[in-house]
């Protein structure tokens, strides 16, 4: 991997990665509309200059834990060829160039719900373990195209 650059928030107490060249927009927690009978890891719908996402915690996706909402909270806008999803973060870090990803049998110990929306992790010396979201199997994910 040649120096990509990502995205880093933090969802809980973990850091999460994404490579920017998925990475829409962000933006401040938005007003958001409840989905009635929808699944708790999508928290609802947001609108943004006339278009409507939806918004998914992963922390509940990924069995962390219901993502904290307060006023850091931030939606990144996650993107592929088809269709963007808003993902909810406890608060948006920064912008990374990583050069040394960790071999994937190093997260192993991972629960499943996690390691199938991780590609890869590594090390930030300041932050500690940044996990890498794999958007293609995130945005793949049967939890997200039976409502896209």
């Amino acid at each position: 991997m040649n120096s990509e650059r990502y995205s880093v928030a933090k969802i809980n107490d973990r850091y999460f990665g994404i490579d920017i060249k998925n990475l829409q927009e962000v933006c401040k927690l938005p007003r958001i509309t409840p989905i009635p009978n929808s699944p708790g890891y999508f928290t609802g719908v947001f609108n943004l200059r006339g278009n409507v996402f939806g918004i998914v915690d992963l922390g509940v996706l990924m069995g962390i834990g219901k993502t904290v909402q307060d006023a850091e909270s931030m939606i990144m806008l996650v993107t592929n060829s088809h269709y963007s999803v808003g993902i909810l973060v406890t608060k948006l870090h920064t912008i990374l160039p990583v050069n040394e990803i960790v071999n994937e049998d190093q997260f192993t110990r991972e629960k499943p719900e996690i390691k199938r929306f991780i590609s890869e992790k590594f090390h930030d010396a300041a932050i500690g373990d940044v996990y890498i979201i794999n958007v293609k199997n995130l945005l793949g994910s049967s939890e997200l195209t039976i409502y896209f």
